[in-house]
């Protein structure tokens, strides 16, 4: 088994000056690292940065072919847009309630 923790953080964060960035540490059962990853952002966002974590490890585990792994997030966003929101949001058209915007929506498809 191997586990992918991911992270994602910005300054001043949604505002035209905003820095983020995200990283990925890729460790074995033993906490051994076998791959990091990091990555800048100017502007971008908080929860843009946590998805880009998310997806550059799906993208990478992929690639690999890697069937036996999990993916960890600290990011409440995420973990409840990947086990909830997004089948709903998908269903209605990819609107949230209340026909609101999907924000992020070109990561999360």
């Amino acid at each position: 088994m191997e586990y992918y923790f991911t992270d994602g953080s910005c300054k001043s964060n949604g505002n035209p000056n905003s820095e983020g960035g995200f990283g990925i540490v890729k460790v074995d059962e033993y906490n051994n690292i076998l791959w990091e990853y990091s990555e800048r952002k100017s502007p971008t966002t908080n929860n843009e940065m946590e998805l880009m974590a998310i997806l550059t490890a799906l993208k990478y585990i992929k690639k690999r072919e890697e069937t036996d792994c999990i993916i960890y997030s600290d990011s409440a966003y995420c973990v409840n847009l990947i086990n909830n929101w997004m089948y709903n949001w998908k269903d209605n058209g990819w609107k949230r309630p209340k026909n609101q915007e999907v924000k992020n929506l070109d990561i999360i498809k």
